[in-house]
């Protein structure tokens, strides 16, 4: 049997090294940091770690419910936050009778 030829032909051009995966996950110009918070684990639920619920409207923009506020258990959030501070660094500001 002779030598085994490629489908298409391969170019190489320098050497290719690994980067380490810390250094793939780091933030880089064009690679921008993490959004802060996590998805929620049901359509109506926060993981308790972060409970605070945040949501995009229409007329408001983001806007976030702490627990215990007025309209909490009725909003369906697509992101959760563990503190305000999180929300807000990704640019939700607290619902009206929050």
């Amino acid at each position: 049997m002779g030598p085994r030829r490629l489908a298409a032909p391969v170019l190489l051009v320098g050497s290719l090294i690994a980067a380490p995966a810390s250094a793939a996950s780091a933030q880089t110009p064009d690679r921008p940091a993490p959004r802060p918070g996590v998805a929620p684990e049901t359509p109506w639920t926060c993981p308790a770690s972060h409970p605070i619920k945040g949501y995009l409207t229409d007329e408001s923009g983001r806007v976030y419910h702490r627990p215990g506020s007025r309209y909490y258990e009725e909003t369906s959030p697509d992101r959760c936050y563990a503190t305000e501070e999180e929300a807000r660094r990704d640019g939700s500001r607290r619902a009206p009778d929050s």
